[in-house]
C-alpha cells in the first residue's frame, strides 16, 4: 500500500491508549482482511479500507521488536510480540540542563540518573545552543552555559558508557529536542549508541520535567500502543475487544 486518503469529511481520529489487549486487535485486524502498510521509521501500522482509506493508524508499543527487516504483518507477528524475558531498556528524557537517565527491566525503575546543569538564559528561557546561532558567545555568561552545554552531554555520555560495561541495552527509548540531539551528537565524548541505533525508539507522549516521577511515567507508557481510529464505525467495536481483555485509554492519559 502505497498512498491512501483520510475518509471523505472525517475529523481527527479517536486516539486511544491500549495495553495488554494489542495482540488480539492486531489478529482481528489481520484476520478481517485489511490492507495495511508497515511504517519502520514510525514504529506503527496503517491499515485502510478496501477504497484505500485510512481507517486506522497503530503505534506500536515501544518495547516490542523494531518494524525494520519486515515485509508484512504477518511475518511480523510470528516473530512475536512484547519484550524479551528480563529485557533491559534505558530510557532517556533530556531537555536543555535537564535529563533523567533510567536503567528498567521487566517494567521496573532499577537505578536512575538525573543530570543538571545551567544552559538556559534566564530572560529568554532560550538554551545555549540555541543561542548560539543568532549571538555567538562572546559574553562571559554565554561561555559559562556553553562550558555547562559541553558538561552536560559529557556527564549523560559517561554514566551511559558506564551502564553499556555492565550490560548492553536491547532497547533505548529517548525523548529530545531536534536542536539539543544535533549538539549531543556534536559531541566529542563518545556515545553509547549512534542515532540510527535499531534498538531506538522515539517517545509518542509528552515529557515533564526530566526527574524520577517522569522516568516511572515512561514505563508505564512503555507497554502501550496509540490506537488511531479514522472510521467511527470501527470505534464500538474495537474497544469492545480491549475492554474484553484489558483497559483502554484516551491519548490525553
Amino acid at each position: 500500500m502505497t498512498s491512501a486518503s483520510h475518509l471523505p469529511g472525517s475529523q481527527a481520529p479517536e486516539t486511544w491508549l491500549v495495553g495488554n489487549s494489542t495482540p488480539l486487535l492486531m489478529a482481528f485486524l489481520i484476520d478481517k482482511g485489511f490492507m495495511h502498510q508497515l511504517l519502520p521509521q514510525e514504529h506503527a501500522v496503517e491499515f485502510f479500507s478496501p477504497l484505500g482509506n485510512k481507517v486506522i493508524k497503530l503505534g506500536l508499543p515501544l518495547v516490542w521488536p523494531a518494524l525494520q527487516g519486515h515485509e508484512s504483518l504477518d511475518g511480523y507477528m510470528e516473530h512475536g510480540d512484547g519484550p524479551q524475558p528480563g529485557q533491559l531498556s534505558w530510557v532517556l528524557l533530556v531537555r536543555a540542563g535537564e535529563a533523567a537517565l533510567g536503567w528498567v527491566i521487566q517494567g521496573k525503575l532499577m537505578k536512575y540518573k538525573v543530570v543538571r546543569k545551567y544552559m538556559v538564559r534566564k530572560k529568554q528561557g532560550k538554551a545555549q545552543v540555541s543561542h548560539l546561532k543568532t549571538k555567538g558567545k562572546s559574553r562571559a555568561g554565554s561561555r559559562i552555559r556553553l562550558a555547562q552545554t559541553e558538561a552536560f552531554f559529557e556527564e549523560i555520555n559517561h554514566k551511559l558508557q558506564e551502564w553499556k560495561q555492565q550490560e548492553e541495552p536491547q532497547l533505548i527509548v529517548m525523548g529530545v529536542a531536534p536542536t539539543l540531539k544535533a549538539a549531543w551528537a556534536q559531541h566529542p565524548s563518545a556515545r553509547a549508541f549512534e542515532f540510527d541505533d535499531p534498538r531506538l525508539r522515539r517517545v509518542n507522549w509528552t515529557v515533564g520535567l526530566p526527574r524520577e516521577n517522569e522516568l516511572k511515567k515512561a514505563i508505564w507508557h512503555l507497554d502501550k500502543a496509540r490506537l488511531s481510529i479514522f472510521d467511527p464505525q470501527l470505534a464500538s467495536l474495537l474497544a469492545s475487544i480491549a475492554n474484553a481483555h484489558g483497559q483502554i485509554y484516551r491519548q490525553n492519559t
